[in-house]
């Protein structure tokens, strides 16, 4: 499954709004489309772009590839955490930030939405437990994550996941596909012992009158012969 705001080249991918989503589309459709690029797999490639497009445009498909791209950012706000925790020039550089800003190194408060909104992603991401991010962290963190570079890492990283959740849908859907041939193959062999059963039941009930006949025709051998013998004694 490809990752939609990949497929349209969308750096911002949830971030980005219905005009930009548009207007990236139509620059990437005429880049593609059948009638302007001679190219062999042109048809194909204006299919994919298309599919984006409309991916995009359903409210839960949407939604759907905005809670990946979320999960992207928050795995790899922990892994830069990790990275930049005992990082002495990170520390130094977020140490001057915070001075600048007029807080105390130690400060976790926050002045503005803004800040109070990074506050809550940190606390989301797992990243603020026991040990808040201080103003010049989160200024520099703010600034990181406006550059290319950490849109690229997002896009890619949520391509991954989006892998990984199709792999695993595939893998479900084939486990209840053979779940579902299980029950249908005891289905089946119930319905055959059960018409074998009747089948015999039916046998043994047609054949009923003959087995009588052919023990009553015993039963009257064994008469005649037990006369016979009488008489010769």
């Amino acid at each position: 499954k490809l990752n939609p705001y990949a497929v349209l080249n969308l750096l911002k991918q949830d971030r980005a709004n219905k005009q930009e989503i548009r207007r990236q589309f139509r620059q990437c459709s005429l880049l593609v489309h059948p009638d302007k690029c001679k190219h062999e797999y042109a048809k194909q490639a204006f299919e994919v772009v298309n599919k984006a497009y409309k991916d995009l445009g359903v409210e839960e498909t949407k939604k759907e590839a905005d809670a990946t791209v979320k999960h992207a950012r928050i795995e790899l706000r922990k892994e830069r955490r990790k990275l930049t925790r005992n990082d002495n020039a990170y520390r130094a550089a977020a140490a001057l930030r915070t001075a600048q800003a007029g807080a105390t190194p130690s400060s976790s408060s926050t002045g503005g939405g803004g800040e109070k909104q990074q506050e809550e992603e940190e606390e989301e991401a797992g990243v603020g437990c026991g040990e808040a991010l201080t103003v010049g962290e989160r200024a520099l963190e703010r600034e990181y994550e406006e550059t290319e570079v950490y849109h690229r890492l997002v896009m890619r990283r949520t391509q991954e996941l989006m892998t990984q959740l199709e792999w695993r849908r595939r893998q479900l859907g084939k486990r209840l596909g053979e779940e579902k041939k299980r029950q249908e193959d005891e289905d089946t062999e119930h319905k055959q012992k059960m018409r074998s059963k009747v089948k015999e039941a039916k046998t043994w009930a047609d054949t009923r009158e003959k087995r009588v006949s052919s023990w009553r025709d015993f039963v009257k051998t064994g008469k005649k012969i037990k006369k016979k013998k009488r008489r010769r004694e």
